[in-house]
């Protein structure tokens, strides 16, 4: 997981080239997804193998996931990548979730006016 620090958009929508990202590593993670396997031709579904991956929580970024940020995607001519700086955590901005408390007196005030409303 990863927290965004900064984002700066460039003048090309269809380029992610141009953008730029300051990201920092959470020192926590999830393992997920499917593995998808070419096991004939590749020219129908059935020549391919899908297994599920489990699902793990990690305690740090793998080593695999910190690689991936500088690799380049698409085929020549139309290749692309996305910019991204590594960050520090503590320059991540935090905005905590409202408390089930506050959430709770809000839903109450909401039905006590309905109700005033229903009897004026």
């Amino acid at each position: 997981m990863v927290c965004v620090i900064e984002e700066m958009f460039g003048a090309d929508a269809k380029k992610a080239s141009d953008d730029t990202y300051k990201l920092a590593l959470l020192p926590m993670g999830f393992t997920w997804g499917f593995s998808i396997e070419k096991t004939g031709k590749g020219t129908t579904k059935d020549d391919y193998t899908v297994t599920k991956l489990d699902f793990a929580w990690l305690a740090a970024p793998s080593d695999a996931f910190k690689t991936s940020w500088g690799q380049t995607y698409g085929k020549d001519p139309k290749t692309d990548k996305f910019n991204l700086a590594m960050g520090d955590c503590k320059d991540c901005l935090m905005i905590p979730e409202p408390g089930s408390s506050v959430l709770a007196v809000v839903g109450v005030a909401l039905l006590f006016a309905g109700r005033l409303r229903r009897r004026g």
